[in-house]
């Protein structure tokens, strides 16, 4: 969700700077053909180089409404994202340099524990382990104390005699017994769920790792490049 937001406001401002770009172009065409009716008039140049001005200025000024319904569907796929009504959002032109301190010096490894895939992993894990010691549990005898056979007479006597619930105690005492084989397979599948759930977060860790890592890679490059091509403007 973050990703996609990030993602979705940067092409906005992109394509807010492209707008603002071609807005500029078409001005500077309208200006030139201003100047060029002039030097016509003077015997410097043709009709030709006016409509050719012209033409161009009608090629920039035509994407300027796409340009404007890029931005409005934009927009409102933030909008969504941001769980708000379609409208306009307010952001800031790429031109404003961002705090980028934190990329700087680097991510602390913990702070992956924030990324949803890793938080559902470890819930996974947990999940697993107390499934385990669920089917440990059946290895266990339980003693149920009914009382349906002593509750069947109908003398206090018969009630309270400790053969009316030998029953039932004995069933609860022998049924791990009997059902052995289920209660080790039972085992034996949490114990390979949990296996699974343990190598999954050891995957997301290691996953997560590597695409943090490798964003910070591009910001440095891209960082880098930015340096090279501010150097090479000033020297123009």
């Amino acid at each position: 969700m973050i990703s996609n937001i990030a993602t979705a406001y940067y092409n906005l401002s992109a394509l807010d700077a492209k707008l603002e770009i071609t807005r500029q172009t078409v001005q500077n065409d309208i200006n030139m053909i201003e100047t060029f009716k002039i030097l016509k008039e003077s015997g410097r140049v043709t009709s030709a180089a006016i409509v050719q001005s012209e033409a161009a200025r009608y090629a920039a000024e035509v994407t300027i409404p796409d340009l404007e319904q890029q931005i409005r569907e934009v927009e409102n796929a933030l909008c969504l994202l941001l769980g708000r009504t379609p409208g306009e959002i307010q952001r800031n032109p790429l031109s404003v340099p961002l705090d980028a301190t934190l990329l700087k010096t680097g991510v602390p490894s913990q702070l992956l524990d924030n990324r949803p895939d890793v938080m559902q992993a470890e819930y996974d894990v947990m999940s697993a382990f107390e499934m385990t010691n669920s089917a440990r549990a059946y290895f266990y005898p339980a003693l149920t104390l009914t009382a349906s056979t002593g509750f069947a007479s109908g003398t206090l006597d018969n009630l309270l005699d400790p053969a009316s619930f030998a029953a039932n105690i004995i069933g609860g005492l022998t049924a791990p017994i009997f059902n052995k084989k289920i209660n080790v397979t039972r085992l034996k599948v949490s114990k390979a769920q949990q296996e699974t759930a343990l190598l999954n977060l050891r995957y997301m860790l290691l996953n997560a790792g590597q695409e943090v890592n490798n964003a910070l890679g591009l910001y440095e490059t891209a960082t880098r490049k930015n340096r090279s091509s501010a150097t090479a403007i000033n020297c123009a």
